[in-house]
């Protein structure tokens, strides 16, 4: 495996452990049921859904109103570190954005590194899981 000497490829290499370690948590039997693997890009995404994937996965009843509630509740329209301030899914992709093009060296860096590294250890299975979902 290729040495992680970048914070990019730190990074990477932070990422990748995880990946192995939650799939080796939930090819536990003891665990079968009890993990959800949650994509928090989903879930700014398309809130509705990805919450009621969760509120099932707790025993929670969905009302059949759940995603106009989420919608009316603007509580995802609003920046969790200054409640007054207003931060849509517009002002998100627009943070990320200038985020990705402010880091996009180390990102690069990274994503060449866990590249490198999944195609040293076979793990190519995990490379979808590199690329975000459109």
């Amino acid at each position: 495996m290729p040495l992680a000497e970048t914070d990019g490829a730190r990074l990477a290499r932070a990422w990748l452990i995880e990946q192995l370690r939650w799939r080796t948590l939930a090819a536990d039997p003891a665990l079968a049921g009890r993990l959800v693997d949650l994509d928090f890009a989903e879930v700014l995404r398309d809130p509705a859904p990805a919450v009621a994937r969760l509120a099932v996965h707790y025993g929670l009843d969905v009302p059949e109103d759940w995603a106009q509630r989420i919608k009316s509740s603007e509580l995802l329209s609003r920046y969790a570190k200054d409640g007054d301030a207003h931060f849509d899914a517009n002002a998100r992709r627009r943070e990320l954005t200038a985020a990705a093009e402010r880091h996009a060296d180390g990102i690069a860096e990274g994503m060449q590194w866990a590249e490198a590294a999944l195609d040293a250890l076979g793990e190519v299975d995990l490379a979808s899981r590199l690329r975000p979902r459109a």
